[in-house]
């Protein structure tokens, strides 16, 4: 927890606690088992919130995963109509 000013309590709040929960890098599965541990814990102790607060987690994306190529399908001539080379040409 670390202190934060930014945070403005309401007029007469005796409990209001300026400060917020920094971690360190989270990776992985659990990492986001320990986020959302966090996040339920947070939201059991039913915080008053107004336009100075909030939630917000950065995200680090790596090197995307490599996508398979799609094979290309080959499109499908008109048939009957009489189109130029056509079936349905003379």
């Amino acid at each position: 927890m670390k202190a934060d000013a930014s945070i403005r309590c309401h007029d007469g709040d005796a409990d209001c606690f300026r400060m917020e929960i920094v971690s360190g890098v989270l990776r992985g599965k659990e990492g986001a088992a320990e986020l959302f541990t966090v996040l339920r814990a947070i939201k059991d102790l039913q915080p008053s919130v107004n336009a100075s607060t909030g939630t917000h987690v950065h995200v680090r994306v790596g090197v995307p995963p490599r996508v398979p190529r799609v094979p290309r399908v080959p499109r499908a001539r008109a048939r009957g109509g009489g189109g130029a080379g056509g079936a349905g040409s003379p």
